[in-house]
């Protein structure tokens, strides 16, 4: 259909098309608005001749929104909250009292160093809402953002488009670490002793230049990679049973020492920070709960992880 007459659309259809897509099942959209199967079916032909698409089509036994679907879900979501709060007469998000779901797209180092104690937080101040975490897709982190499949992306990202915000939460600095007992746990190590023994890397691809190997290029030095590996998780047992070195953002190598035996030191070069942000959706800026959700991750920043656990090497 070429335009919409608001007047013949009935709007219990929306929110039927919002919770399938959201949940992506016609049988747990019929649990979630108390209704029958066939009746969350009826509802779905009803809105594939609206917006003259399939919307949700069936791949390897899933249902999978179409472009058309994933292009409507962020800002049907937004306006059905809007008028929510309009016909309600008051806000639409009290998150003491929600049950709403964030999905949150993230790197295995934030999700390591911010997450645990934004559950935590969400657990005193908000203990009906549930984060849905997924690994972020530099590739299609973007995409994902503007079609509503996440809510809210935290890392580190290159030039952003015009349709997403974003904003700085901290600018990370690096430290070395080392396991209990290791040669260079007696004190500081000077820049000779620090490339003298062998590096783990982590590496995504398994191939690529860290901002380490560029800093030490810079003054003519090189350190031997000798092992990589796709997860920051995997690093603290592989120190336990090894001569190796990492170097490592600041507040996840904390974290790691809250649970591992580790010796941690400022790196004996001056390795450039680096900013770590938030994106999400333009579509979101105003959005009551999304402009909670991050609040609360940018005080979580600036009175525990920044404030309280920053430390100091020893």
């Amino acid at each position: 259909m070429s335009a919409f007459d608001l007047t013949k659309i009935d709007m219990n259809l929306l929110v039927v098309l919002d919770i399938l897509l959201e949940e992506r099942s016609v049988s747990r959209a019929a649990s979630r608005l108390y209704v029958t199967q066939p009746a969350i079916s009826q509802s779905l032909r009803r809105l594939r001749r609206l917006f003259d698409d399939p919307l949700l089509v069936r791949v390897k036994g899933r249902m999978e929104p179409t472009p058309k679907a994933l292009h409507l879900q962020s800002s049907l979501r937004a306006a059905l909250l809007r008028l929510r709060s309009a016909v309600e007469g008051e806000p639409a998000f009290e998150p003491s009292t929600s049950t709403m779901r964030f999905r949150i797209a993230t790197l295995d180092y934030v999700m390591t160093a911010l997450i645990p104690m934004f559950v935590g937080l969400l657990q005193r101040e908000a203990p009906g809402i549930d984060l849905t975490i997924s690994a972020l897709s530099s590739h299609r982190v973007f995409s994902a953002l503007e079609s509503g499949e996440v809510d809210l992306a935290l890392g580190v990202f290159p030039v952003f488009p015009s349709h997403i915000s974003s904003e700085v939460l901290y600018h990370e600095h690096f430290l070395g670490l080392v396991r209990e007992g290791h040669p260079l746990a007696q004190a500081p190590p000077c820049i000779e002793e620090y490339v003298s023994y062998p590096h783990i890397l982590v590496s995504t691809t398994g191939e690529g230049e860290s901002i380490v190997e560029r800093t030490l290029r810079g003054q003519g030095l090189k350190r031997r990679i000798a092992v990589r590996v796709p997860y920051f998780l995997a690093i603290p047992p592989l120190l336990q049973e090894t001569q190796l070195v990492a170097t490592l953002p600041a507040q996840l190598v904390m974290r790691m020492q809250q649970s591992y035996p580790l010796f941690v030191f400022a790196p004996p070069l001056e390795i450039p920070t680096f900013p770590v942000e938030m994106a999400w959706s333009v579509r979101l800026d105003a959005v009551d709960a999304h402009l909670w959700l991050r609040e609360k991750i940018k005080q979580l920043i600036k009175d525990v992880l920044l404030l309280g656990r920053a430390g100091s090497p020893r």
